[in-house]
């Protein structure tokens, strides 16, 4: 038997990022990595053998890059104190509520860290408490989108797998008009790096709007430069301890 979470007991329990409940899976979240979109060159008897291989070593590029890039920014992330972690999601709390406005029944979509992660659950607790609605994600299985599931005041949360909590299976599900992500690295063009597991990029691309995606992060965890593919969404900000930082209207 399950036991129930009920607000506000079960945000004090620090759990992982994106719940999952399919045993062995594992978390792996953010930035998804598909083929090459295509190329300009001309029609030829032997050009499918021939682009095939540019867009697999154009493929392979891109993806040692990023896999560099994970490294460095798991690295720097790593290296921070426990203390400074907590003083750095309380930071970041203030700076969402201070600059980033939300609108009376917008949708907001959070996460339960995992790891190192920033701890997004000051941010949770907020939200619930001024009434703002809140989704959180479950993860199905390799593929899939996330199921956006509505945390109702006063449900429960449940075992969702992995020692994270998510709201029942028969919550309903609700589209986000802002959703903050968890990443491992951005860059001053607001390109986000996440795990390679393609969720989020899934998700936002089945969505009927666009919502507002702000990152929540270290300043630690900032690159010189990410790779962009054409099915990359960027951000419209990134909240860290030292402030935030506005890529489009966010």
């Amino acid at each position: 038997m399950r036991a129930d979470n009920n607000i506000p007991g079960a945000l004090s329990i620090l759990k992982g990022a994106v719940p999952d409940r399919a045993r062995g899976l594992g978390y792996t979240a953010p930035t998804y990595v598909s083929r090459f979109p295509g190329s300009i060159y001309p029609t030829a008897r032997a050009a499918p053998v021939f682009l095939g291989k540019r867009r697999r070593m154009i493929d392979d590029s891109m993806e040692e890059t990023k896999a560099a890039l994970r490294r460095k920014a798991l690295a720097a992330r790593a290296a921070l104190p426990q203390a400074f972690r907590d003083d750095a999601a309380q930071a970041v709390c203030r700076h969402f509520f201070d600059e980033i406005t939300l609108k009376p029944g917008e949708i907001v979509a959070g996460y339960w860290r995992i790891r190192d992660e920033l701890d997004c659950q000051p941010i949770l607790v907020r939200l619930m408490d001024s009434l703002q609605p809140v989704v959180l994600p479950v993860v199905l299985g390799p593929g899939e989108r996330l199921e956006l599931r509505l945390w109702e005041q006063g449900a429960a949360l449940y075992p969702s797998g992995f020692g994270t909590l998510a709201p029942s299976e028969l919550a309903p599900q609700a589209e986000p008009d802002v959703v903050l992500v968890p990443l491992l690295g951005f860059d001053s063009a607001g390109t986000r790096l996440g795990y390679g597991g393609g969720y989020y990029d899934r998700t936002l691309a089945g969505m009927t709007k666009k919502p507002r995606l702000i990152g929540l992060a270290y300043a630690a965890q900032e690159l010189e430069a990410i790779p962009r593919e054409a099915h990359d969404i960027p951000l419209d900000a990134v909240v860290t301890e030292a402030g935030v930082r506005r890529f489009g209207e966010a």
